[in-house]
């Protein structure tokens, strides 16, 4: 996402907790990026600006702070 791709993730790791393990619907949705481009553009810029929103250092300090803030 951090790139701006299309990400498509698997139930390895991390990742478990989020999708599901079944490899007929990893394989429709590889296909369904390689039909449709534009769309896989647009998802991936997407996922740019929610990384740029939610996840670079700025963001996390700024909520991590906003945290302790509250609990004290």
């Amino acid at each position: 996402m951090a790139w701006g791709t299309s990400v498509i993730g698997i139930a390895l790791g991390t990742f478990a907790e989020m999708v599901v393990n079944d490899p007929t619907s990893l394989r429709a949705k590889l296909e369904w990026l390689l039909h449709w481009p534009e769309d896989a553009t647009r998802l991936g810029r997407a996922g740019r600006q929610r990384v740029l929103q939610t996840f670079t250092w700025p963001v996390v300090v700024t909520r991590c702070l906003g945290a302790y803030t509250a609990a004290i």
